[in-house]
């Protein structure tokens, strides 16, 4: 239940940014991993300037989340995808 409350948490912290829908598909999902659909060069950004780490494909471990940081990621999500 932790996993798919963070799932659902994830999407909506990325409803301000005008993304849930773009990523609503993480709540469906099943399991500790999540594919994002980020690109190689929006993850490495993700590493870079925000220190949050996933896998090059997108791939993410969402069990490594925590309900706190969900602000954080959204927002980095965000400022990758903008550009």
């Amino acid at each position: 239940q932790r996993v798919a409350d963070l799932r659902k948490g994830l999407v909506e912290a990325l409803r301000p940014h005008g993304l849930a829908e773009r990523f609503a598909h993480i709540a469906e999902q099943r399991g500790m991993f999540s594919y994002t659909g980020l690109t190689p060069a929006q993850v490495q950004r993700l590493r870079d300037e925000f220190s949050v780490y996933l896998v090059g494909s997108g791939r993410a471990s969402v069990a490594g989340m925590s309900e706190e940081r969900l602000d954080y990621l959204a927002e980095a999500i965000a400022r990758v995808c903008r550009g």
